[in-house]
């Protein structure tokens, strides 16, 4: 078993020489971003690092790691949202859930008798675990809220089960002042460590309030594409400076003024320039964009994904700082453009 010790400068265990596999889920692009803080720190202290993922995420990844890590690819859940009620979605989409925990199990022990690492950290793949090795599980969300009982108790006996043969939880939050509020308490019984908020960005020593406005697009599809055509749809007619992330390679051309400049993947570096530069962010509620802004000093728009009583409750909670405001996406092309203009 690996020795763990803890850095100086950051709550992030220490780990050695060590073979560690890192696999987020391939959920948006926000596991796979809240994860590049991990790689890169266990490359710096000299681990045999790889990355195992699918679609977009492994994608992303593969372009900012490629000269550094192995990759591997693992069996995609495939979710797709299509209606707002999120509960229902994930019901109706649930034998496919387990379908493919069990296939990223099946991988995982595959890869093992060939790769023999030392440590996995799943980031929200609850196939990924294996006896005899350091498993780690990383979310920020062991809880539900906005919901009923039922489906309360539902939801944390499901995910209790899911998270028992891991050895701990990571939460990537703060253990006194939670970015995620409620949705990391429970499983006390669990050992639980708590990192910090992960980010791959820090603020420049000098910024400008007068830049473009920044829209990060994010999420799964076809979500993300129904939020990228209202706020398109809505913003047509500004002719501020605008730059477009659009979380994707794979979307459909944008009919937008000259002065909107449009980006299908961001990097590391070139998304760190850009909020340094920007005077407002629109983006959705997810909490990886949340601890990426958490370093930065940008108004902003939070526009939860209808239906997920997850980022509908981390707008509201960061509405409580007076940069930030929140509406609902039904309220946009009412709502938006008295923010902005």
């Amino acid at each position: 078993m690996a020795t763990m010790m803890k850095s100086a400068s950051t709550n992030i265990p220490e780990f050695k020489n060590q073979k560690i596999l890192i696999a987020p889920l391939n959920w948006g692009l926000g596991h796979a971003t809240r994860c590049y803080p991990l790689i890169e720190h266990y490359l710096k202290l000299g681990n045999e690092v790889h990355i195992a993922s699918d679609g977009q995420s492994l994608e992303w990844l593969k372009n900012e790691c490629d000269q550094q890590c192995i990759f591997h690819e693992l069996p995609g859940y495939n979710i797709e949202y299509r209606s707002s009620n999120f509960i229902l979605e994930m019901v109706r989409q649930f034998p496919q859930i387990k379908k493919a925990i069990r296939l990223e199990k099946e991988a995982l022990l595959k890869w093992q008798t060939d790769q023999k690492f030392d440590i996995v950290i799943s980031d929200n793949r609850y196939g990924l675990w294996d006896d005899g090795t350091l498993s780690i599980f990383m979310t920020h969300q062991l809880n539900v809220v906005n919901v009923n009982a039922l489906t309360k108790k539902l939801f944390t006996s499901q995910v209790e089960k899911w998270i028992k043969p891991f050895d701990q939880i990571w939460i990537p939050d703060y253990n006194d002042r939670k970015l995620s509020g409620l949705l990391s308490e429970g499983m006390e019984a669990k050992q639980k460590m708590y990192l910090g908020p992960l980010s791959r960005y820090q603020m420049a020593s000098t910024t400008t309030k007068d830049g473009p406005i920044l829209v990060l697009l994010s999420g799964p599809e076809p979500m993300r594409t129904y939020f990228e055509d209202i706020l398109s749809k809505t913003l047509a007619n500004i002719t501020k400076e605008m730059i477009w992330v659009r979380g994707t390679t794979t979307g459909k051309p944008l009919d937008l003024p000259a002065t909107h400049e449009v980006i299908d993947l961001a990097g590391v570096g070139q998304l760190e320039k850009i909020l340094n530069k920007s005077s407002l962010v629109i983006c959705r509620s997810g909490y990886s964009t949340i601890m990426d802004l958490e370093n930065f000093d940008i108004p902003r728009v939070y526009i939860p994904t209808p239906g997920q009583k997850e980022q509908e409750y981390l707008a509201e909670l960061q509405s409580k700082n007076e940069n930030v405001k929140w509406l609902q996406q039904e309220h946009v092309d009412r709502e938006l453009l008295k923010i902005i203009l």
